[in-house]
């Protein structure tokens, strides 16, 4: 009973813990697609991650999750849930291309995420 409870604690404790240079808030620089770079025009956009959860905004919704796993070199979020208050991509068209799954590389302030569609730019707030 004792070395289940130690595996518990060490799952929930270490298993879930992203890198910590990650944890923070991440404003949305620009996203690079094959046919163009588009940045933020109507409001700025933030990814927060935190020990346990991970949290974004849309143009008008906010989405997030607690099922994420962050390993050195990749995010990977499980069906993050996001409210539906109405219409994302509307006024601000990067709102329809914002996707946090993908490897990443982290360069100083600067986090780049890379996914089968675009490249992600967010810097350090």
């Amino acid at each position: 009973m004792k070395s289940l409870i130690i595996l518990f604690f060490f799952f929930f404790t270490f298993g879930q813990n992203p890198n910590s240079n990650l944890i923070g808030k991440w404003k949305l620089l620009n996203i690079e697609t094959e046919e163009k770079t588009i940045y933020p025009q109507k409001k700025d956009y933030y990814l927060t991650i935190t020990k346990n959860s991970l949290n974004y905004n849309l143009e008008i919704n906010g989405c997030g999750t607690e099922d994420f796993v962050i390993s050195s070199d990749e995010i990977f979020l499980d069906f993050p849930l996001c409210t539906k208050i109405c219409c994302d991509g509307r006024y601000d068209e990067i709102s329809n291309y914002i996707n946090y799954n993908g490897k990443y590389e982290l360069q100083d302030s600067l986090l780049t995420i890379f996914n089968n569609k675009n490249k992600i730019f967010l810097k350090k707030q």
